[in-house]
């Protein structure tokens, strides 16, 4: 199974196994994080001390609260000073994926679009980069969905996340944009062969 989907909302919207929580620009746990933690009581490393490292994240920590909204959390440190990277967010993405192989029973992940905001850079290298590095080392049975708050973002990045995937649809089954229309090689679409 195992794929890694955007999704427009908030990440304690639907129920999850594990939910990532960004850290603040200084590498320590951002105020929209703070409130989180407030609202939903959520245990953190050295109450709101936590510090990582650039691309780093947190133990596993259970989620207190309702079941349906996740088992677990992991801070990230997407950020630091004002600045992120791709390699950051692909160090997070592998990460999270090899969480997936040491608790198999993990899922669901619910990440933020990490390294965007403070961080600056793109949706589309952000998005790119947590997919890739969760995809080199994931366990097959596992999805990440990267959340987003506005339609603009969720457009960018699921064009992105999903542009390899239509391309491989459509060389398998030898799809053609003509002056005249589309053909489709119905021999490689009955067969199944490439």
């Amino acid at each position: 199974m195992g794929a890694v989907l955007a999704r427009m909302g908030d990440i304690f919207e639907g129920s999850a196994d594990l939910t990532v929580l960004p850290c603040s620009a200084k590498g320590t746990v951002s105020s929209a994080t703070a409130r989180w933690i407030e609202t939903y009581e959520i245990p953190s490393p050295q109450g709101l001390q936590v510090q990582l490292n650039l691309g780093g994240v947190s133990d596993l920590i259970p989620f207190p609260g309702s079941k349906h909204i996740t088992k677990f959390i992991i801070f990230a440190a997407s950020v630091f000073n004002d600045y992120s990277s791709v390699e950051a967010i692909e160090k997070i993405g592998r990460e999270i994926g090899t969480i997936t192989i040491d608790n198999p029973e993990i899922r669901i992940i619910e990440s933020p679009l990490l390294g965007t905001g403070a961080g600056g850079l793109m949706t589309e290298d952000a998005g790119v980069a947590l997919a890739k590095g969760f995809k080199s080392s994931f366990n097959k049975n596992s999805m990440l969905y990267i959340f987003v708050f506005d339609k603009e973002r969720f457009t960018l990045l699921n064009n992105k996340l999903n542009e390899g995937f239509l391309s491989r649809i459509w060389s398998s089954i030898g799809f053609k944009l003509g002056l005249l229309g589309i053909s489709v090689d119905l021999k490689k679409l009955f067969s199944g062969k490439k």
